[in-house]
């Protein structure tokens, strides 16, 4: 995946190294060039945006996109391949996000009331 010679070598000698077994001293190191290999492999990768937008929006269709985060980021960067799609924020348009309603129904009493003569089993 990674074209890491690390992480190469790692994976052809994982049964060797008995990687698997918790109690294999090799665990710590192998553990440790899989977690820096890794993570280098995607920090230097290309985030793939522009794609995942393409498919959303245009691909499947998507029509609304309601970003929860400390700022509207994806809702702006959304904007060129979402034309058609409404695109909120949770905090910015909390009122068009958030579900509330004042009504809050009928009481349980009136729900469970032909159940009230109702006798238990036993």
């Amino acid at each position: 995946i990674t074209l890491s010679p690390y992480l190469k070598r790692l994976l052809a000698d994982w049964d060797e190294l008995e990687l698997a077994d918790p109690k294999s001293e090799h665990r710590v190191p192998a553990t440790r060039i899989l977690v820096i290999e890794l993570l280098a492999y995607q920090f230097a990768s290309p985030v793939q945006w522009i794609k995942t937008q393409q498919a959303l929006f245009q691909q499947l269709g998507v029509t609304k996109l309601i970003e929860i985060g400390p700022s509207p980021v994806l809702v702006g960067m959304s904007k060129r391949y979402a034309s058609k799609a409404t695109l909120l924020h949770y905090e910015k348009h909390h009122d068009q996000v958030v579900f509330s309603n004042d009504d809050q129904g009928p009481p349980a009493s009136s729900i469970f009331s032909p159940f009230a003569d109702a006798q238990e089993f036993s």
